[in-house]
Order: structure tokens, then C-alpha cells, then sequence
């Protein structure tokens, strides 16, 4: 089976974004008030990546380029 090319690059501008949303999907998990039952679960790591895929869709990439996109934070550490 051939491995599948990666299909884009993330800009700068993207990552940026995407830090800003990550960042404020930390914070919600930071405010979970477990006493009352409201968890927040999006510090799991394939939430986050469906959180990811599903706002990189929204803006305007393809599948294959949103998990591309993804497959790029991991090394960034934002996931």
C-alpha cells in the first residue's frame, strides 16, 4: 500500500488560529466544575482532533488536507 503524500503545508496564519481555538478549548477544560457535573472532555486527544478537522473543514479545507493540518500540530504540541 503506498503512504499518502502530504497534500499541504499549514501557513503561519493557520497555526496561529488554530493555537488561539486550542488555547480556548484548554481554558474551557481548565473551568470544568466537576462538583455540578460539567466536565469539559476536549482535552482527549481524539476530541481534539475532531474539534480540529471539523474547523479546519469549516474553513475551507478538504479532508484529507484537515487531517494533514492535524498530523502537523502533533509536533507542535497542539493537540
Amino acid at each position: 500500500m503506498k503512504k499518502k503524500e502530504k497534500t499541504m503545508k499549514a501557513t503561519k496564519a493557520q497555526i496561529a488560529a488554530w493555537k488561539k481555538i486550542y488555547d480556548a478549548l484548554g481554558d474551557a477544560g481548565d473551568d470544568s466544575d466537576e462538583e455540578n457535573g460539567h466536565i469539559h472532555w476536549v482535552n482527549e486527544e481524539s476530541h481534539v482532533q475532531s474539534i480540529c478537522v471539523g474547523w479546519c473543514m469549516g474553513q475551507g479545507m478538504t479532508l484529507d488536507d484537515a487531517l494533514d493540518f492535524y498530523d502537523q500540530m502533533i509536533p507542535l504540541e497542539l493537540f
